[in-house]
């Protein structure tokens, strides 16, 4: 890791302990080394610390379709349902899995959701179930960061079900991702919990390959050590 990453962290961890009001800070990183030469925009969001670390700030605007990613969104939609959230370890990242959930639930009820949880763009003219994937349902880096946070702040469904999303343990930290990708963008979003933390990100490369996407978000989140190396 950077030198300028390492002071840069140690200065969020100085301002924290001095300002005590909720705010928004952005703090501008670099990790086009671990890019390389994959366009695209990633987020992080220290819950504890409240601020933002922001790769290529323009491109975290951009909207795509959610893909998989909007899993989160239809698995509240089922517990609202069902009383259940419809997930077993290892599925949040599985297509036949989001399918599944979204026709269980019907696409009137994805519609009001998105809706009331001012999910991405917000737009609901779709009437075939693939439209997280073929629609005019679009969303940003950004927007993905904002949406999974207001889940962690008010919602209570999402609170008893986020253990769920939870693809591994590393070292006491719990690490819930989900990538996707189609034609235009790849997607890893996810969150870690460690102690009494929680960290939100969002990533996404303008490529159909998400397992690079993935690859890329583990290598960040170990440059910044929100991830350790395990030994």
């Amino acid at each position: 890791m950077s030198k300028s990453i390492l002071l840069l962290i140690l200065c969020l961890f100085v301002l924290s302990s001095c300002d005590k009001k909720p705010d928004k800070r952005g703090f501008k990183a670099d990790f086009s080394e671990i890019f390389k030469n994959d366009t695209g925009s990633f987020i992080l969001y220290d819950f504890n610390n409240r601020y933002y670390l922001i790769h290529n700030e323009e491109q975290t605007k951009e909207k795509y379709s959610p893909g998989q990613t909007y899993i989160y969104l239809s698995s509240l939609n089922f517990l609202n349902k069902y009383k259940s959230s419809g997930l077993k370890s290892g599925e949040v990242s599985d297509s036949i899995t989001l399918a599944k959930l979204i026709d269980s639930t019907g696409l009137e009820i994805q519609k009001k959701s998105i809706t009331e949880n001012n999910y991405g763009n917000k737009d609901t003219s779709f009437i075939n179930s693939d439209f997280y994937y073929n629609s005019g349902l679009k969303i940003s880096t950004s927007e993905q960061v904002e949406f999974i946070k207001e889940l962690y702040i008010s919602n209570e469904n999402f609170k008893t079900i986020k253990n769920d999303f939870v693809t591994d343990t590393v070292k006491a930290r719990n690490v819930s991702y989900i990538v996707s990708s189609d034609n235009e963008v790849s997607w890893c979003v996810g969150t870690v919990e460690y102690g009494s933390n929680i960290y939100v990100f969002a990533l996404n490369i303008l490529s159909s390959n998400k397992l690079r996407a993935l690859e890329i978000t583990q290598k960040i989140l170990y440059s910044v050590k929100i991830l350790e190396e395990l030994k």
